[in-house]
């Protein structure tokens, strides 16, 4: 019977591929039309000075906290309790001692957000889940700090060229005083970097270039070092790398913070980071296979600096990636000869904003501001996120409504610049701004509760920017802005197999039907697939009409685009099931009947008394 059905459904599906085959249409767009769509991202760059990589055009990156994405070596892990164990700060000028605190996979971080609070993920972690990054779509990794450090989040560095010893791998003294195994820890990243590889993730390191740590061993302030630091004595090498106030306690360091001094930009210090490009830090994690830098605190380095950085990281790696940390209009930044191009909160604040029901011309209005005042090559490697270790999640902003979340993906897929994930988000995380924003991840297997169906609708709209570069680099045009009906309408075109793309997104609660305009865009009788929501389309009269569901979009793209095979209807499985149960009562019958004629001495008797 199971053969027999397994033979009925293959039938059945045959049926409907052969079908769907001969109604796939062929590219209508007229040679003449075609010629009038030549557009390239080339031409639409038009005059700009510098050129950004290729690859950051088209890429998804995902954003990795360290010491939060997954725990692949436990011998690494912190050892403390918040009250003894190892020690991060001495602090002995002051006469107090931090200690780290080993916390469970399920629990929150620490809500005072001291950095003390370690969980256990590191780099054989992400080289553990490779296979998942590459299954998601992901393209690039973006790491908060990975270099030694003594807080959880990377940003107090003590060494340009090592891997922090919980994320890479220590030794312990026989008093049990943890000591960086630098050697060892750089072979975990080069196992990680390879295992990347092997799927073309590309990796993108935070560059801590305005502070260090005070805990660094050109300041050692908790004198961890045989060479005396500037905050030890005035006639340190290092005396003039920093801005004593009132040495040694008072001193200029980031936002007030004593465990950070800022480094000044002395030519010294310069040429450690990237004058020489045969022993600088940006050399060094380029021969380990690094292939851009995200600079903190952007705004707090000169441009002076950020100009000679990119000269000599160009020079370097000339398809190297540089995006800066800003949070408003980085446009001083992007002339060409500083960075390619900016994190840009400014589309996070405009499309979550939107998703909320926030009007469509003022979303717009916000969107045309920022490709304005861009170089169309920084528009287009724009670091599109929709949250980071420093704002609450996306979903929490969202009040929790997935809805919105799904809705704001689908923006985040379709529109230019690199998509970028935070960690997480794509299985519902959630969390309050930084600590509450770096839980761990919610592993299934470490008894957590993962949102699959989220993490399918991400997987299905990386899947449909991957396919059709006019999603990824493709021009850009308003065709609607509608805020009584809540629908935006966005065209983008290029000079691919599928050259034409138009997307309609609703950010009402209700479902809405839409004539679209496509005269002098695109000729009567040119197709469009909605590769979202497999329905296919016809230009008459230069319109076409759609149906958009609330809080959804369409996502319609020109020329030949295949559909998956439709489902049997609920005709075929009743056909089916009728059938299956015909089988079984005949199967049935014969056996009770074969029975019977092998036993023929079961007859009736009687109980005589």
């Amino acid at each position: 019977m199971i053969l027999l059905l397994l033979l009925i459904s293959a039938s059945v599906s045959a049926i409907f591929l052969e079908r769907l085959r001969a109604s796939l249409p062929k590219d209508q767009l007229l040679s003449e039309h075609r010629v009038h769509q030549q557009f390239s991202f080339e031409a639409l760059a038009g005059n700009n000075t510098f050129r950004t990589p290729d690859w950051a055009k088209n890429a998804i990156i995902y954003q990795i906290f360290p010491d939060r994405f997954r725990d692949g070596d436990p011998n690494n892990n912190a050892v403390g309790d918040g009250g003894s164990g190892d020690i991060l700060w001495k602090e002995w000028s002051r006469g107090r001692i931090i200690y780290a605190e080993k916390r469970q996979w399920n629990e929150l971080p620490e809500e005072l957000g001291l950095g003390r609070d370690w969980f256990g993920g590191d780099l054989k972690g992400v080289q553990d889940k490779a296979q998942y990054l590459a299954d998601l779509g992901i393209t690039a990794i973006y790491f908060n700090p990975i270099m030694d450090s003594t807080d959880n989040h990377g940003y107090t560095l003590i060494d340009y060229k090592s891997v922090n010893r919980y994320f890479g791998s220590n030794k312990r003294a026989p008093n049990g005083a943890l000591i960086l195994d630098s050697a060892t820890g750089l072979e975990v990243f080069k196992n990680m970097t390879a295992a990347l590889d092997n799927y073309g993730i590309k990796i993108i390191l935070d560059g801590v270039f305005n502070h260090v740590s005070a805990k660094n061993q050109w300041f050692d302030r908790d004198n961890d070092f045989p060479t005396l630091g500037a905050y030890e004595n005035t006639t340190s090498p290092w005396f003039t790398w920093f801005n004593f106030y009132n040495w040694p306690n008072t001193y200029q360091s980031w936002h007030g913070f004593l465990n950070l001094p800022e480094v000044l930009e002395t030519q010294e210090f310069k040429n450690i980071i990237l004058g020489d490009l045969s022993d600088s830090v940006i050399r060094f994690w380029h021969d380990l296979g690094v292939d851009g830098w995200r600079l903190d605190t952007g705004q707090d380095v000169s441009h002076t600096f950020w100009k000679e950085f990119r000269a000599a990281y160009k020079k370097l790696n000339p398809d190297g990636y540089i995006v800066g940390e800003y949070f408003g209009d980085a446009s001083p930044w992007l002339q060409g000869d500083e960075w390619d191009s900016v994190m840009n909160y400014r589309f996070r604040d405009a499309v979550l904003d939107w998703a909320l029901g926030g009007g469509v011309a003022y979303f717009d209005s916000r969107l045309t501001s920022i490709q304005r005042a861009y170089p169309a090559e920084a528009f287009y490697t724009a670091f599109n996120l929709l949250g980071s270790h420093d704002t609450e999640r996306a979903l929490t902003h969202l009040a929790g409504n997935k809805d919105r979340m799904r809705l704001v993906v689908i923006f985040q897929m379709t529109y230019p610049g690199a998509p970028v994930i935070y960690y997480g988000d794509e299985v519902g995380m959630q969390g309050l701004t930084d600590p509450d924003s770096r839980r761990p991840y919610l592993w299934a297997d470490l008894g957590l509760s993962p949102d699959i169906p989220l993490m399918e609708h991400y997987k299905k709209l990386i899947s449909i920017r991957k396919s059709y570069s006019v999603l990824r680099t493709g021009t850009l045009t308003t065709l609607l802005a509608d805020d009584a009906n809540h629908i935006y309408a966005l065209v983008r075109q290029d000079n691919s197999t599928n050259p034409n793309a138009v997307l309609v997104y609703n950010n009402g609660d209700t479902e809405k039907t839409v004539t679209l305009d496509l005269t002098n865009l695109l000729t009567d009788g040119y197709n469009l697939t909605d590769a979202l929501n497999y329905k296919r389309y016809k230009v008459e009269g230069g319109k076409i009409t759609v149906q958009v569901a609330p809080l959804w979009a369409d996502i319609l793209i020109g020329g030949n685009v295949p559909l998956p095979p439709s489902p049997p209807t609920p005709i075929i499985i009743y056909y089916i099931l009728a059938v299956s149960v015909v089988i079984i009562v005949v199967l049935t019958t014969s056996y009770i009947v074969f029975r019977r004629k092998k036993s023929p001495g079961l007859v009736e008797t009687k109980t005589v008394r």
